[in-house]
């Protein structure tokens, strides 16, 4: 980056002068040539000669900026330095040789991720980038210093010396384990996924999470093929046809009077939409339930959706998080707030379960929250002292049977802290818009909640509910095993793999993955995503038991 300036009697690092009023700037004469020819070639004295074999090859900063600023030949005849590679977790690989000292590593550890686990030992020839003592990179997000690295010495270990870049094709898609919704690229070779990358072209796509980056390589093993179905007699997984699954499937919805129907976090619109109009059609009475919640007001979308910007963090003196753990529920959205922590411009507080040592707990208790939305917190002045202030409100505070006076108090608290001017609206939810956000775990929670796709979990249980059959979409949860009891009959489980819902299973019908469907995606601010599929299903799966049901009654 050195450049010659008019008057000034050295060269100067563009990205450190500030710009002035006539100023004249040469970025192309003998002399800067020369200099970055010089500055390429200190660079490359111990960087090894071994792009061939380096999975940077081919997209290495390194390489472009050699191409371009370096020279033919080097000067320096003496032996080239090795250093020990580090061992810092299953998902990064490290060849330390190659290892330029830029330090991107180092600030993103201690500035985005929170962790001062990465730094520099020694001096001069002898420097390098290290743990110091051996320890794991131990976060949500440490994935990130892959793309971080410009040369080669920070690579993805589970897709080491497997293909190359050009290789592959690119399918934007986004992070179904995120209600953020961050977009992606997939690279995919043939039927599988080869990497997972952050989209580039769009403000939010900064950093992804681990999950979204290395959990592809989960989903392609162990599938489910075929449908099976629980025998009587040895109580064994059996294999059948289709046909006989439908069958099945027909003869339980036209004798039965009461239905439950579950829908797991990660099941798409399409699916959500299929089951809502095609299961209703069936008769009797039908229970649709996405997620079980106590108690969840539905009515207007501000109540279940974050209605700020994520990027107007930035603006906030204060964030108040209550029952919301982001750095397990959402580690984009964490590495956000530790961005913001370390600049100096956020201070966050907690009510809940820490963390993170950075945020300020307020109490893990419901009674210190009671007491912070009543007034009666030792830090209450300190948030009412913040001139903007932001609420995160976790989802799964929902899942209390006390949820509805929490949420009641949360809503007195937010119109004494913002009064709205107009007094005859003040019932109508429009002064807690944009004041109150609601913090989502996975993609496509919303979706169910815009199609009301809800029932009140505390009827069933308080209730003694009971149902003739049961149908499982997707459904592996803490709550599979209590529904089921509640099943008489039968219970349908439609999934990829073999988890909680196909335990409980009578009849499990394998599915396609979300990485395998058309579908569309709504994140937790409810903007939707078209999505294609990113590689195609094994024909021997179904979409959905609900896209084949109208053509058997």
């Amino acid at each position: 980056c050195l450049v010659a300036v008019a008057g000034s009697p050295k060269l100067v690092a563009s990205c450190m002068m500030p710009v002035s009023d006539n100023m004249h700037i040469f970025t192309d004469s003998q002399s800067v040539r020369k200099a970055q020819q010089g500055v390429m070639e200190h660079l490359l004295i111990n960087h090894p000669l071994d792009c061939p074999i380096c999975d940077q090859g081919g997209e290495c900063d390194l390489q472009d900026q050699a191409q371009y600023f370096g020279t033919t030949h080097g000067r320096f005849l003496g032996i080239k330095r090795a250093v020990e590679d580090k061992d810092i977790g299953p998902f990064i690989k490290t060849v330390m040789t190659r290892c330029i000292h830029c330090t991107r590593c180092i600030r993103f550890a201690s500035e985005i991720a929170g962790i001062s686990i990465l730094g520099t030992f020694g001096r001069g020839r002898a420097t390098e980038v290290g743990t110091y003592v051996e320890k794991l990179f131990r976060s949500e997000i440490s994935g990130n210093v892959i793309d971080l690295c410009p040369v080669g010495a920070l690579t993805s270990k589970p897709s080491a010396f497997s293909a190359r870049s050009w290789e592959s094709k690119k399918i934007n898609s986004v992070d179904f384990f995120d209600g953020m919704c961050c977009p992606l690229t997939y690279e995919v070779r043939g039927v599988e996924i080869f990497r997972v990358l952050p989209l580039k072209r769009t403000s939010q796509s900064n950093w992804i999470s681990d999950k979204a980056r290395f959990a592809f390589d989960g989903v392609a093993f162990q599938r489910l093929s075929t449908p099976l179905l629980l025998s009587n007699v040895n109580m064994r997984l059996e294999q059948m046809n289709w046909s006989t699954a439908f069958q099945l499937a027909k003869i339980d919805l036209a004798f039965s009077t009461k239905n439950l129907f579950c829908l797991g976090n990660l099941v798409d619109v399409y699916s959500m939409s299929m089951t809502y109009t095609n299961f209703l059609k069936q008769g009797g009475a039908c229970w649709i339930l996405h997620f079980p919640f106590f108690w969840l007001n539905i009515d207007f979308r501000s109540k279940f959706l974050y209605n700020d910007r994520y990027e107007n963090l930035k603006d906030k003196e204060v964030c108040l998080l209550i029952n919301c753990n982001p750095k397990k529920e959402g580690a984009v959205f964490y590495g956000y707030l530790k961005q913001r922590i370390t600049e100096g411009s956020l201070t966050v507080y907690q009510v809940g379960s820490q963390c993170d040592t950075s945020f300020i707990s307020l109490g893990s208790s419901v009674y210190s929250l009671v007491c912070l939305l009543e007034g009666r917190h030792a830090f209450c002045k300190a948030i009412l002292s913040a001139k903007t202030l932001t609420i995160v409100k976790g989802l799964s505070l929902n899942q209390r049977q006390d949820s509805f006076n929490i949420d009641f108090l949360i809503d007195k608290m937010i119109n004494t802290l913002f009064p709205s001017n107009q007094e005859q609206f003040k019932y109508l939810d429009l002064n807690v818009k944009e004041k109150c956000n609601v913090f989502h775990s996975y993609s496509n929670t919303a979706s169910a909640m815009d199609m009301a796709i809800h029932n009140p979990f505390s009827n069933m249980i308080l209730g003694k509910t009971f149902f003739d059959n049961g149908f499982f979409t997707g459904f592996d949860s803490f709550f599979t095993k209590p529904l089921s009891n509640m099943v008489l009959s039968n219970i349908y489980y439609t999934g990829h793999h073999y988890d909680v819902g196909a335990s409980v299973a009578r009849v499990i019908l394998p599915s396609p993955s979300f990485f395998e469907k058309k579908s569309i995606a709504l994140d937790m601010q409810g903007s939707a995503f078209k999505l294609e599929a990113i590689y195609n299903f094994s024909k021997s799966s179904k979409e959905t038991i609900a896209s084949s049901l109208p053509f058997l009654v």
